[in-house]
This record gives C-alpha cells, structure tokens and sequence, in this order.
C-alpha cells in the first residue's frame, strides 16, 4: 500500500536555485515515488515552532527556527511504497558530515551545512507527514 510523506526543500536549498530544486526532485522520481503536490511557501516562526516543538529546549532549536525562516521553501507531498523510508534514505543523515555519499544531504552539503541547514526535511512518519501537512497549510 503506498503511503505518503513530506519532504521540504529548506530555504537554503530553494535559494540555490532551480537547477538544484530539479536534481533533489529528480532523486525520488527515480526511487519510484511520485510527487503529488509541490506548495511553494514562505514559512513563519510560528508554523516552525509548532511544526518543530519536540526539539524546543534543545540547543539548535532558534538555529532551525531561523534557518527555516529565512525565506521561501518548497514542500512535496511524495506518495508510494514505504515512501516514508525510502525518502528518509535517500535523504541521509540529519548531519551532512555523517550522511552517505550519494544521499541528497551530503551531495548537496556546502560549508554552511549542518545542523538546521541540511537542505532537506522529511517526515519520520506517516502520521507526522499528516500532523506536518496540517502545520504546513492552516
């Protein structure tokens, strides 16, 4: 049964342009998955804080909040087979310095890379993708 998730293109990544947009895109095309709606949104930190509260307190909490802040992004409702693993996979590890070559985080990592600036979100879970979703469009 397919499922779906949420992927958001951070502002940092959105502000590298189309072309980088188009391959971060093109990588879960090709794992099969569909994209079935693309939003465009400027986020604010009200909708950060909400859609990010299990790490409030934490240390990196205002970096993320900012980074995602910062100017517009770019979510995706991706639909199909285990699309919550598969995206989380093919996304890599949170960290750019720890994800895998070949992981959209680490391939598109640059020197401002790491922490809140790892170019990608992804659900951990289908119930968060519905949870996210929500936040996302209220």
């Amino acid at each position: 049964m397919a499922e779906r998730t949420i992927v958001i293109i951070k502002p940092d990544g959105v502000k590298r342009g189309e072309s980088v947009v188009r391959q971060i895109k093109q990588r879960y095309l090709e794992a099969g998955m569909r994209i079935i709606q693309e939003i465009d949104l400027q986020l604010d930190r009200h909708q950060i804080r909400e859609f990010y509260k299990e790490h409030e307190g934490r240390s990196f909490f205002e970096d993320l909040v900012s980074a995602m802040t910062i100017g517009p992004c770019l979510v995706l409702v991706i639909e199909g087979e285990e699309a919550v693993e598969k995206v989380r996979a093919i996304n890599g590890a949170t960290d750019p310095a720890k994800a895998a070559p070949g992981t959209i985080r680490y391939d598109f990592r640059d020197a401002e890379s790491g922490g809140p600036r790892n170019i990608v979100h992804g659900s951990n879970s289908s119930i968060a993708a519905s949870r996210e979703f929500l936040i996302l469009v209220e």
